[in-house]
């Protein structure tokens, strides 16, 4: 079989994504927390209102007052200035929802915020941006010639997205030996589904790839492993370009590959534990090499993060993106919701990844002129072709 790649366009960037759904409201304990705010309230309510009427009197174009609403719950989360937080208004909720389904219309990419960007954390596998020849870490500057400066990631995915085989205009930045780069690529839309699991034995050694850590990818990646046999000498888990997911999924893949005991545990604001993965007692017992690059993030970094505490797999490619958090996706009233970061995990040895990241133990770039990764174009693939070198010495 092939590999994977699987957009939610936003990017990301779902990892960790633990989903809550409750209608959010006030408690009265809670309401008379914010009206003590005295004089900080009010002064704040007099300019907005003055804000507001100020508006309404001067504007030269037409508005919506629902918009100002709208903008103002949206600063509100924007100013915590962390890229993984925001407001979601009920259209951009619906579009994230059916992003963790695993079919949409677009071109196939994650992206996240990187130094103010938006930035592709991957593109997914046989999908027109693979094709396109967009890599982890281009910055999209444009779409269609609008500017993406203070945008969100759900505005830039809501510009990405849209009817089958029309096109999309994107201007990219491009960081290169030579120098940074800025080019148009036109990309067609399509429907983008992705099987998250793929697998193919080679010289006795079995390769998996796994795209992102969906609701079906433990049960796949279950059945991948069913290949393995006595003739069996290695295994390589390609994560690259893999942006995360669920973060039991990916619990649930790592316990397949580790002993009995902790695979990551999750922290609060307050330096709480809130969570732990563990892991049973049985385990795969053959050599494994690990795949990385600057799109691996989220749930793929915990598994590498896990596999290596526990010593039990050689970790090659580049430093992984550094994504360490937890987010919840709330859901309040008028169907909006708001996705907010609410921990951080840590290796089973407390290792930090959060803005870190992971470095390989064997560090291999990927050559510049490779636009396909994986088992179909090992020819070319410099970094796959390490895995295997490695496997095939022991």
């Amino acid at each position: 079989m092939k590999k994977n790649k699987k957009i939610i366009v936003f990017a990301l960037i779902i990892l960790s994504n633990v989903l809550f759904f409750s209608l959010g409201r006030l408690s009265s304990e809670n309401a008379k927390g914010v009206s003590n705010e005295n004089s900080l309230d009010i002064e704040q309510q007099k300019k907005l209102i003055y804000l507001e009427n100020y508006i309404k009197k001067n504007y030269l174009n037409e508005f919506k007052k629902e918009d100002l609403y709208t903008g103002q719950l949206k600063g509100m989360v924007k100013a915590l200035d962390d890229p993984y937080s925001e407001y979601l208004t009920a259209s951009e909720l619906d579009s994230l929802l059916q992003d963790t389904s695993g079919k949409f219309f677009g071109i196939g990419v994650y992206i996240g915020m990187e130094d103010g960007r938006v930035t592709i954390i991957s593109p997914i596998k046989n999908t027109p941006a693979e094709k396109a020849g967009l890599k982890p870490g281009d910055k999209i500057l444009k779409v269609d010639g609008k500017s993406l400066d203070n945008e969100s990631i759900s505005k830039a995915s809501e510009l990405i997205k849209g009817k089958k085989g029309t096109e999309v205009s994107l201007t990219i930045l491009r960081e290169r030996k030579d120098g940074p780069q800025t080019f148009d690529v036109v990309v067609k839309r399509d429907e983008i589904t992705v099987t998250t699991v793929e697998s193919e034995k080679k010289d006795n050694i079995l390769y998996v790839s796994i795209s992102q850590f969906k609701e079906d990818t433990s049960e796949e990646f279950r059945k991948a492993l069913d290949n393995i046999d006595d003739n069996t000498t290695g295994m390589i888990l390609d994560l690259r370009s893999n942006p995360g997911g669920l973060l039991n999924v990916c619990k649930d893949v790592a316990d397949m590959l580790l002993p009995e005991g902790l695979i990551y545990y999750t922290k609060n604001k307050d330096g709480v534990i809130t969570e732990k993965g563990q892991s049973d007692s049985n385990e795969i017992n053959i050599p494994i090499v690990v795949l990385i690059n600057n799109g691996t993030a989220s749930a793929s970094e915990v598994v590498t993060g896990a596999l290596r505490d526990y010593n039990k797999a050689t970790i090659v490619g580049e430093k992984s993106y550094g994504k360490g958090v937890v987010q919840s996706i709330n859901k309040i009233s008028n169907n909006e919701g708001i996705k907010l970061t609410i921990a951080e995990y840590f290796t089973p040895n407390g290792v930090v990844i959060n803005k870190k990241g992971i470095k390989p133990d064997v560090e291999v770039k990927l050559n510049e002129d490779v636009k396909k990764i994986g088992i179909d174009n090992l020819e070319n693939d410099n970094q796959l072709q390490k895995a295997f070198e490695i496997l095939k010495s022991n």
